[in-house]
């Protein structure tokens, strides 16, 4: 651990560098409980992703902790990593994260400003032995109607957007609210003739480990039939994912909630469809969803399950849900546009050109993913360039 001092927004702050996760364990637990932050800046998303993933990726750990007369004021889980040459430092998570943003205390985020961060970043570059360049993609503009300071820096509308809604806990007002009658009563109509065809419908998340080995395998393989459509890797075959994955979502012992908790839409005893997703402070997360085209499609149990989702985080109290990042039709009917920014701080010369070169990269591949046609152009030479 390395540690010096800096004044933000008026707050002396005692800056603390920790380039593992267990020096920061206790106070990155404790201050979860109250901290402004997305789910997926939680301990117990990232420490494993790290073990399973970043670290095969040769990640270090660059976790900022900045405490205010003792108490906290921020966090921020980044990583450090070699780059063509350059020391970059991005957020860890990787695209494990669909959100991508620190902890912060309630009183302390609306104070901070960019000049206030800049000089804080000068110290982090200097507790770290150099930085070339800071590359912080997919954050949000505002959480919890605050407003993210990292937006203060010169930045550009990440490739994707994410879609977020809010919750009510009149879940029959937000679906009159949200969906047309029609499509409303067609939902129940093809769910009904679901069970008369393969059984009783229900909406479980799975409590011992044979119920989970039974929906995390339907998720595996219903997965594995999208990616062949898509003509892309399965990267949940892939050790470090899928035992993250598998580690993050198992049934705990002691009834303890796991970080990642599946859904999974059952008839009869098939599994038709399957949503996993991370929550924190009333707000729920989908990470991934699965669903059975082959034998359920006509039934539509991606949007049965999606509304059983919803319905139940309504009724559990939640105050807003997302469904990712990656524009579908099926978000689009729940919730809004959340765009989504990448900030770069380059540090060096390197770094201003490796920002120069990256920057131009992402407007392309938003401007080929806002568009339509080309868009469909892209996957399908992507489809044909992997043989499927």
């Amino acid at each position: 651990m390395l540690q010096m001092s800096a004044n933000i927004a008026g707050n002396a702050i005692k800056l603390r560098m920790f380039d593992t996760f267990a020096g920061v364990e206790r106070e990155w637990r404790a201050f979860e409980k109250h901290a402004i932050m997305t789910p997926y800046q939680q301990f117990d998303w990232l420490e494993p992703w790290y073990r399973h993933v970043g670290m095969a990726e040769t990640i270090t750990p660059l976790i900022i902790y900045g405490e205010a007369n003792g108490s906290p004021a921020f966090l921020w889980p980044l990583g450090l990593q070699r780059v063509h040459g350059l020391r970059v430092c991005r957020w860890l998570g990787g695209k494990q994260c669909n959100y991508n943003f620190g902890l912060y205390d309630p009183e302390i985020l609306p104070q901070l400003d960019g000049d206030g961060i800049k000089s804080f970043l000068r110290k982090v570059c200097e507790l770290a032995g150099g930085i070339d360049v800071f590359e912080l993609y997919n954050q949000p503009q505002t959480w919890n109607g605050i407003a993210n300071p990292f937006a203060e820096f010169e930045h550009q509308a990440s490739p994707s957007p994410c879609y977020r809604m809010d919750l009510q806990q009149d879940f029959e007002a937000l679906e009159k609210a949200r969906r047309n009658p029609r499509s409303i009563q067609t939902l129940r109509r093809k769910t009904r003739k679901l069970a008369e065809t393969h059984g009783d419908t229900r909406l479980e998340s799975p409590s011992d480990q044979a119920a989970y080995e039974k929906v995390f395998q339907s998720f595996l393989d219903q997965r594995a039939v999208r990616f062949g459509e898509m003509g892309v890797p399965n990267i949940f075959a892939e050790p470090g994912l899928g035992d993250f994955l598998k580690e993050v979502s198992r049934p705990v012992e002691g009834g303890k909630t796991p970080p990642l908790v599946f859904h999974a839409l059952f008839a009869g005893d098939g599994v038709c469809a399957t949503y996993a997703g991370l929550s924190q402070n009333g707000h729920y997360s989908c990470f991934v969803n699965s669903v059975n085209l082959v034998d359920y499609g006509k039934f539509s149990p991606g949007d049965i399950i999606l509304t059983g989702v919803i319905e139940e985080y309504c009724t559990e109290g939640y105050s807003g849900l997302d469904l990712g990042m990656g524009t579908e039709r099926y978000k689009l009917s729940w919730c809004e546009e959340d765009i989504l920014f990448d900030c770069f701080i380059p540090i060096t010369m390197l770094g201003i050109l490796q920002t120069a070169g990256i920057r131009t990269m992402l407007k392309l591949k938003r401007a080929i993913r806002s568009n339509p046609r080309l868009w469909t152009f892209a996957k399908s030479i992507r489809k044909h360039l992997r043989g499927s």
